[in-house]
């Protein structure tokens, strides 16, 4: 897992801008964040948003889930509350198809 560097305190709140499935945060020098982000994109059926904690708006989201390592798979609900995380493949296929199931059965 690769550290998300600390930003201090901060007053800016953490803007999703839709209300995703699932939240993937990774950052480009993580050598364990390609594999997950191959895996979410094997998903097409679940939406979800990528952040990369380098940018402000990706530290804000993971400093808002109390993400301190990448890769962090964020499952959420339609308020976006965490239902659930993974910090691998492994991980990520069961909270994805976790997720998967969820939707089926609420519809």
């Amino acid at each position: 897992a690769c550290k998300i560097p600390s930003a201090g305190e901060t007053t800016k709140q953490a803007d999703v801008g839709f209300t995703p499935k699932y939240i993937l945060i990774t950052r480009a020098t993580c050598p364990h964040c390609p594999p997950v982000k191959a895996l979410v994109a094997e998903y097409k059926d679940i939406e979800g948003k990528l952040y990369d904690a380098d940018t402000e708006e990706g530290l804000a989201v993971a400093q808002k889930y109390g993400v301190m390592s990448t890769p962090t798979l964020i499952a959420v609900d339609a308020e976006g509350n965490e239902l659930g995380t993974a910090h691998d493949e492994v991980e990520g296929k069961q909270l994805l198809d976790t997720i998967r199931v969820g939707i089926a059965n609420a519809k």
